[in-house]
C-alpha cells in the first residue's frame, strides 16, 4: 500500500471551530492563511455555492485563464499542503460566491 494516499475516512474537527464560510471576490485572491488552520488538520473539504470559483496552487493569481475551476454545487477535498498554497477567486464579476470549508483530521 502506498503511504502517500490520503485516508478516505477522515473526520471533521470537533465543534464548529473547523468550519468557515468565505465569500470569494472577483478581484481579490483569498487564501486560508487569513483564517485559523489547526495543527491537527490533514485536509480540507470545500463546498462552492452561488457560482463557480477558481483555485491556483502555484502562487499565481487565479483567473478564468489561470487555475482550476471549482464548479458551483460541487464538493472537493484537498490536502493541507495544497490548501496552504491555494488562492481562490470567483469567475464572474457580479453575484456572490460562497465557499464553505471544513477542516478534516484522521
Amino acid at each position: 500500500m502506498n503511504g502517500l494516499i490520503t485516508n478516505l475516512q477522515q473526520k471533521p474537527l470537533k465543534g464548529n471551530d473547523g468550519l468557515r464560510t468565505y465569500i470569494l471576490n472577483y478581484d481579490v485572491a483569498l487564501s486560508f492563511s487569513s483564517g485559523a488552520i489547526f495543527p491537527e488538520t490533514k485536509s480540507f473539504l470545500l463546498d462552492v455555492r452561488g457560482g463557480d470559483g477558481i483555485m491556483t496552487i502555484d502562487g499565481s493569481f487565479p483567473s478564468v485563464t489561470n487555475g482550476h475551476r471549482l464548479i458551483d454545487g460541487k464538493a472537493y477535498t484537498i490536502s493541507k499542503a495544497v490548501g496552504d498554497a491555494a488562492k481562490f477567486t470567483r469567475v464572474n464579476e457580479v453575484g456572490s460566491v460562497y465557499m464553505i470549508v471544513s477542516q478534516l483530521t484522521l
